[in-house]
Parts: structure tokens; sequence; C-alpha cells
């Protein structure tokens, strides 16, 4: 059961109306902010939700730190690494995802990751594997 997730993106201005709106796959969605740490959004979906937690961009810096040293050890290719890094370099928002679905649902949580990803032309962290906007593994254990 998938509990816990991470999108990387470049381009913020994505996350909205306009995306979630289009998603056939959300039933709702409402934003929150609690201080100034805690803000976000929350996804409604058929078999769950999620919520979405902004990193602030003070801990942005040392959290893509820690996420390129892991990943560095990860990728074993070195074409998948520089791709990797250079995809890094301009990662500009980190979502923290809190999945809460029904059993047996993991399939269908997968699927609209894969798919919000790709929309967001994104990194997934999931599994401890990075995957692509193309839903390629790029390193970790699933690769």
């Amino acid at each position: 059961m998938i509990k816990n997730s991470a999108i990387y993106i470049s381009d913020p201005s994505m996350l909205g109306s306009r995306l979630f709106d289009r998603s056939p796959d959300i039933i709702s969605y409402e934003t929150f902010e609690n201080g100034e740490t805690n803000i976000g959004f929350k996804l409604v979906l058929s078999w769950g939700e999620i919520v979405c937690h902004i990193m602030q961009e003070d801990q942005l810096e040392k959290h893509i730190a820690g996420y390129e040293a892991y990943m560095t050890s990860q990728i074993q290719d070195k074409e998948d690494l520089v791709y990797f890094l250079s995809r890094l370099h301009y990662v500009r928002t980190c979502l923290g995802l809190e999945i809460s679905h029904k059993e047996g649902m993991e399939e269908d949580v997968h699927q609209f990751l894969f798919s919000l990803n790709e929309v967001l032309a994104g990194l997934l962290f999931m599994y401890d594997t990075t995957w692509d906007w193309s839903r390629e593994a790029l390193g970790g254990p699933l690769k």
C-alpha cells in the first residue's frame, strides 16, 4: 500500500484549477494554508485522497541535495545520471504526497501518479525509485 511519494517539478504555475478541473480522476480539490510552512492542496479521487504539501523554498535546497546524493548512488547508467542531474537542476518545487486509498486500488493510484507526473513533466519518487515524466524508471530498486 503506497502512502508517501513526491513529485519534483520545474514549473509550479502548472498547479491549480486549470489542471485539476481537466482531470477526470479528480472529484474535488481544495487548497490549505496552516501558517507559513504548511501550504498545499488536497485532491479527492474515487479511490481515496492525496494531500500535497508544497515544500518551502528555504527547505528545498537541502532536500534536493539529499535527493541528488541518494539518486547518484542508485543510477548506474551514466547517461541516465547526467539526464537526472540536468532535470534536477531545474526543479523549483517539491510536492510531498500523503496518499490514502482503498485496499486493492494500488494500480489506480500508480496510474494517477504517473499521469499527473506526465502532465507536470516532473520526476516522480515512489518506492525509493525515481520515474521520469515518460514513466521510465531512472534509478532505484524498481529500475
